[in-house]
């Protein structure tokens, strides 16, 4: 085999028993030492759990007047129109 390729087809390496590719697992230490500073801002890439849209189960009628009170003096300029209910 081409020595080249050697450094594409690198065992996987186990990392905690989770297979990880060599790259990744070679600076596993700087995502252990990873610290966040307290105005960091959290991320999500996953769905949360529920329906989207879903606002008559998550809002009291109060908090949704309260939402469509603003929603109206903020987007009054705008064309974009927000769906309560699909």
């Amino acid at each position: 085999m081409d020595k080249k390729l050697d450094i594409f087809r690198r065992e996987l390496v186990d990392v905690h028993g989770i297979p990880l590719f060599w790259s990744i697992a070679e600076q596993w230490s700087q995502v252990e030492s990873f610290e966040a500073r307290p105005d960091d801002l959290l991320i999500s890439t996953y769905p949360k759990s529920g329906i989207s849209g879903d606002w008559k189960n998550q809002f009291t009628v109060a908090q949704y007047e309260k939402f469509e009170d603003d929603y109206v003096k903020k987007m009054k300029e705008s064309t974009l129109k927000f769906r309560s209910e699909i």
